[in-house]
């Protein structure tokens, strides 16, 4: 069946009955949530948190690609391969300061990053910067130099001459353009998941072009009257995305039993022929709307029905289905071909991790799409 029984367990949870023991539940949502890459089931404060306008971006882009596609194409830097896992971070305030150079915007940016699990192999990162629009257009055309870098020593004080750092990337923007601002900080996330105590934060400097005058509409701090929660705040902060391949996320498929097939009869007593059948899993019957942003639920189908004895092109059957069969009607003891999935596709999930992270990722055979005896 699908993902090792992943979609049974949901169809489970939402059907248990009553008389059903609540450590046999427990332990089908554990291993579940162990089969997503999670630890625990998360409880996050939906109130608290905004998603990225970034991340609903990307969701309604992956959800828009073929069915078969399983990976996340990484902006910008497809040479890289591919990416199954997006993570969003805020920055930290406390430990982000604005500098106060004189002719240019300093900032200084921390992002909490740890060390990724043994699943997870780092693919990228990049650095999302928010801009507001200008309402008066000025008289010539303005351009700012964006420049971000990797702080590689403990900062000692709040000014750029005492700070140490490498350049990471850097853009020339117009001032009047309001379009995200996308900068790649991959080789310092690296070494912070490699070495989360060396992660000093970045550097993102802002100069207007050619000394012309200042006009800077990227949104790197809080404005006076902002508070901490902010709704305009949060949306528009600066985010970093994190590119992960989760290696376990693709899982072994296992066969389902021909005692449980061949049990399918329809209304009139005939068992009906092995084919598709509809299924949808609803996450807030499971009980997972809390923590799963999008989708609200998705069309799994499950494979049912009987294999006959005599298997022919249309019902999908291997070389090998057809010798196993030949063999049960000469040996019952032998097991008769069963009806199984022969084709699945992905879906794209938005959700809030164990740390309230913002997390798109594409979760490998989770829909059925034909089936056939094997």
């Amino acid at each position: 069946m699908l993902s090792s029984g992943i979609v049974m367990l949901l169809v489970a949870a939402m059907f248990l009955p009553s008389c059903t023991a609540n450590k046999s539940a427990k332990e089908a949502e554990t291993y579940l949530l162990n089969k997503l890459g999670l630890n625990r089931r998360p409880r996050p404060d939906r109130s608290k948190i905004i998603i990225p306008d970034k991340m609903i971006q990307m969701y309604k882009a992956q959800t828009g690609l073929q069915l078969d596609t399983n990976m996340l194409v990484i902006p910008g830097r497809q040479n890289m391969g591919s990416a199954n896992t997006i993570k969003s971070y805020t920055i930290e305030e406390s430990r982000s300061n604005l500098l106060s150079p004189k002719d240019h915007y300093l900032v200084h940016l921390y992002f909490d990053v740890k060390e990724l699990p043994e699943r997870e192999t780092f693919q990228a990162a990049e650095l999302i910067l928010s801009r507001t629009k200008l309402w008066k257009a000025p008289v010539k055309r303005r351009n700012v130099h964006v420049t971000v870098s990797d702080i590689t020593q403990q900062l000692t004080a709040l000014d750029e001459s005492s700070t140490i750092s490498r350049i990471l990337d850097s853009k020339m923007v117009h001032a009047m353009d309001n379009d995200s601002i996308s900068l790649d900080i991959g080789q310092a996330v690296e070494r912070w998941t490699q070495n989360p105590s060396e992660n000093y934060g970045l550097l993102v400097k802002v100069v207007a072009h050619k000394k012309q005058s200042r006009i800077n509409n990227i949104r790197l701090k809080k404005r006076d009257k902002e508070g901490p929660k902010n709704p305009e705040w949060l949306k528009e902060q600066p985010i970093m995305l994190l590119y992960t391949d989760d290696t376990k996320h693709s899982i072994s498929r296992t066969k389902r039993s021909a005692e449980s097939t061949n049990k399918s009869k329809s209304k009139h007593g005939v068992r009906e022929t092995c084919r598709r059948h509809n299924l949808y899993v609803n996450f807030e019957h499971v009980g997972w709307n809390d923590w799963i942003v999008a989708p609200p639920g998705y069309d799994a189908f499950f494979c049912s029905g009987a294999c006959p004895s005599t298997l022919s092109a249309h019902h999908n059957s291997t070389n090998h289905a057809v010798i196993q069969n030949m063999m049960h009607l000469i040996n019952i003891q032998i097991p008769a071909p069963c009806c199984v999935p022969t084709e699945l596709s992905s879906i794209s999930m938005l959700y809030l991790d164990e740390d309230s992270k913002v997390v798109l990722k594409n979760y490998k055979d989770m829909a059925v799409i034909g089936c056939g005896c094997r």
